[in-house]
C-alpha cells in the first residue's frame, strides 16, 4: 500500500495520515520525514526507529 496505488491518497490525505500518527503515537514528525512516509513499509520503519511499533 502506498501513495501510487491506494485510491484516495493524495496531498490532503497525506498530511490527515501524518496528523494522525503524530497524535496517536505522540511523536513529532518533521516536513522532510512526512516526504518520505509514502507507504506501510516506510511507516512501519520510521515507527519502528522511534522506538514504537
Amino acid at each position: 500500500m502506498s501513495i501510487y496505488n491506494v485510491a484516495g491518497w493524495d496531498s490532503m490525505a497525506h498530511v490527515g495520515l501524518i496528523m494522525a500518527l503524530q497524535r496517536q503515537f505522540h511523536v513529532s514528525i518533521t516536513p522532510a520525514e512526512a516526504i518520505e512516509l509514502t507507504d506501510v513499509r516506510a511507516i512501519k520503519k520510521f515507527l519502528d526507529e522511534k522506538g514504537i511499533a
